[in-house]
């Protein structure tokens, strides 16, 4: 983990919409007892993937399938709406 010396603190990122442990809590388990002794201030700060048309370098390495956004389910729910 590489952290400046020089920072006031840090985002502490959860990938809540993601499936891979080590993403979700993996990972903070282990910077966890370094980021307490830093004595930065912590945010804790959970994010979801949202679909944007194209594979990402958080969907790769996470191995996370991003959410649909709104205005896409709203469009496939009119679709299917229209077929009955």
């Amino acid at each position: 983990m590489h952290v400046s010396n020089r920072a006031d603190g840090i985002l502490f990122l959860s990938l809540v919409s993601g499936r891979n442990a080590e993403y979700l809590i993996g990972k903070q388990v282990v910077s966890a007892p370094f980021l307490r002794r830093s004595g930065l201030e912590i945010l804790s700060t959970g994010y979801i993937l949202v679909d944007g048309g194209r594979t990402t370098t958080v969907n790769y390495v996470s191995q996370t399938i991003p959410f649909l956004p709104i205005s896409r389910i709203l469009q496939q729910r009119q679709q299917w709406h229209q077929k009955c």
